[in-house]
């Protein structure tokens, strides 16, 4: 698939959800779906792809779960991005459970799924950000 495959795919996979809001675009020779809660700026998520090889969800708070592959046939790229985009929509409502996995291990949020919970981790530029800015 192309990414302009790619964006036709993640256009119908916009949430129907009154409470959330959706934008897709491309960036970087990628395609993206954005996924936000009006009421907390905070709580936002973006699936993003250029059709192949790699696919990637992040979140707010630096947590981010990514899939790398190549030659990746049409069907599995929309198995992949509909459970990243589901993945997204539970981050986006608040369904998680925060975590920190000790002190060599970076934090990680869990996402629960009918397939069981799902971990997404903080990236190590995150995780050094959050260890050097000042809580407010």
């Amino acid at each position: 698939m192309d990414v302009t495959g790619a964006l036709d795919l993640l256009s119908l996979m916009r949430p129907a959800n009154v409470e959330l809001s959706a934008e897709t675009g491309l960036r970087h020779d990628a395609a993206y779906l954005r996924i936000w809660q009006p009421a907390r700026p905070d709580r936002w998520g973006v699936v993003c792809t250029p059709g192949d090889r790699w696919f990637a969800l992040q979140v707010g708070g630096g947590f981010s779960l990514n899939h790398f592959e190549e030659d990746t046939d049409d069907e599995d790229v929309r198995r992949l991005l509909s459970n990243y985009v589901d993945l997204a929509v539970t981050y986006v409502r608040g369904d998680i459970t925060a975590a920190k996995t000790g002190r060599l291990r970076s934090p990680r949020v869990t996402l629960p799924t009918n397939n069981g919970p799902v971990d997404l981790r903080m990236s190590v530029l995150a995780g050094f950000r959050a260890a050097i800015t000042p809580s407010r």
